[in-house]
């Protein structure tokens, strides 16, 4: 007998979880609705995970994001499933891992979402289960995905100054139901218009990356940020890393590696930094809202970015590469009295997108539809123990994926493969090699690593259905 289909399986518990979540038509009763928290989801775009004061960046003043971490939990570990903004948000809205739809770049055309994918999807789950939902700012998802017809009862786009106060106005409506909110704000991908700046282009007159850019260039080169301590090319550098880097209409990091000086790098770094402290400033005015609102004691809040910047390291720009600097993101969680305050999580692996997914479920009463791989944090965050008096289980592996390859991060070492090139493979001891400057994956001395690594992505792959496999298994 022929196994039902992707699309067929998440049909039938599609079905399966209206009738858990509405047996009725109704949603939940009036006392399941008050016992739910109201969920606000914070997005930036391409801020990595280092890209806050509290995480330890220099030359930065982030107090809104660090705020959130004091009174909270920042998971040291999180990691985009893509680390390219399509493929990344689409995880987030599916809790599938992108690769399985379609989608491994930010083509958002690149695969039909069937409609059983947009009925396990966020929105319409929390739809089903009664809550008052709202996305606004930056969407970039298919158009099957995009809010207003995947659940969302509420849309605003404009992702820049004006998306704080339209989430305010939201937030200040009287309802007897649960709100999920999501706020994805622009910055600081407006950094992907510094080569522009840099050669005296507008580009994008919403973003004024000029005026800022011309602002830094004005500066002495001791007021600008140093260089990263991974700032060369690293030695074993693979060969596909320039197909998941091509030039788009704004940007070409290759060439930016290949022309730009110490003190343009230096620069750049600045502007990022600039632009970090604009959607700082965007989610404090969001945070006083939600106190202003009298809504801050029952409301989770989780703050997170779609991925990464390279940030100057290995002098490179954007995203969409495995290095840390383009797959780490931030991850803090809120929930005030619940998830006990200032602590850093720096052991647990979160694969960011399908564990969003996960903990918004678990908050809002909702099982987790058949097929999600992602992981409820709400355990972790709160500090709950399991029934063996240990914590519980967790995964000690994280993967992430792209057109040209697959990344497997465990605590110590990161291995990547690609599916061609005359350097296929990666190996980084992350431990003795922080920066990533060194390839260990030709050294027979780390044979062993290398081979175990191998094969855990392989039984991964395996698992997950990635029907890419085969392009990514090697053997000696």
């Amino acid at each position: 007998m022929t196994p039902p289909s992707l699309d067929a399986r998440l049909a039938l518990a599609a079905a399966a979880l209206l009738l858990v979540l509405c047996p009725t038509g109704r949603g939940q009763d009036d006392a399941g609705l008050d016992e739910r928290p109201n969920i606000l989801v914070i997005l930036t775009d391409q801020q990595h995970g280092g890209m806050l004061s509290s995480a330890g960046a220099v030359d930065l003043r982030t107090p809104a994001m660090d705020a959130l971490a004091r009174a909270g939990v920042r998971f040291e570990k999180a990691f985009a499933t893509n680390p390219a903004s399509v493929p990344s948000r689409v995880s987030m809205i599916t809790g599938l891992l992108p690769g399985r739809l379609g989608f491994t770049d930010n083509n958002t055309s690149a695969a039909e979402v069937s409609e059983a994918v947009v009925d396990g999807s966020l929105g319409r789950l929390l739809q089903g289960a009664g809550y008052d939902s709202f996305f606004g700012g930056r969407e970039q998802l298919p158009a099957e995905l995009k809010p207003r017809r995947s659940g969302f009862g509420g849309n605003f786009q404009d992702a820049r100054g004006m998306l704080a106060g339209t989430c305010a106005r939201f937030l200040s409506t009287e309802r007897e139901a649960p709100f999920f909110l999501v706020a994805s704000f622009k910055d600081p991908n407006d950094i992907r218009y510094a080569q522009g700046a840099q050669r005296g282009e507008t580009l994008h007159k919403k973003s004024k990356v000029l005026k800022l850019y011309q602002r830094g260039a004005a500066r002495p080169d001791d007021a600008l940020p140093g260089l990263p301590a991974n700032f060369e090319i690293p030695q074993g550098e693979p060969d596909r890393l320039g197909e998941v880097m091509l030039p788009d209409n704004s940007i070409n990091p290759l060439e930016m590696r290949a022309q730009y000086d110490e003190r343009e790098w230096r620069l750049y770094r600045w502007l990022y930094r600039r632009l970090t402290e604009r959607v700082d400033k965007e989610i404090g005015d969001l945070l006083g809202a939600v106190r202003h609102a009298g809504v801050a004691d029952n409301t989770l809040i989780i703050f997170l970015s779609v991925h990464g910047d390279m940030d100057g390291a290995h002098r490179l720009a954007s995203s969409g590469t495995f290095y840390e600097e383009s797959v780490h993101v931030p991850f803090v969680m809120r929930f005030d009295g619940v998830i006990p305050p200032g602590r850093v999580d720096r052991e647990h692996l979160v694969s960011a997108g399908v564990d969003l997914f996960a903990t918004i479920c678990d908050y809002a009463q909702i099982p987790l539809p058949e097929g999600r791989t992602g992981r409820s944090l709400r355990a972790l965050a709160e500090g709950v123990e399991g029934p063996d008096g240990d914590e519980q289980a967790w995964r000690d592996a994280v993967v992430s994926e792209n057109g040209a390859g697959r990344m497997l991060r465990t605590g110590r070492h990161k291995y990547c493969v690609y599916a061609s090139g005359d350097v296929r493979e990666s190996l980084v001891d992350l431990v003795e090699d922080p920066g990533e400057m060194h390839n260990l994956a030709g050294d027979p001395a780390h044979a062993a690593t290398l081979e175990g690594m191998r094969a855990r992505l392989a039984a991964w792959m395996a698992e997950t259905g990635d029907e890419q496999a085969a392009r990514f298994t090697l053997t000696d």
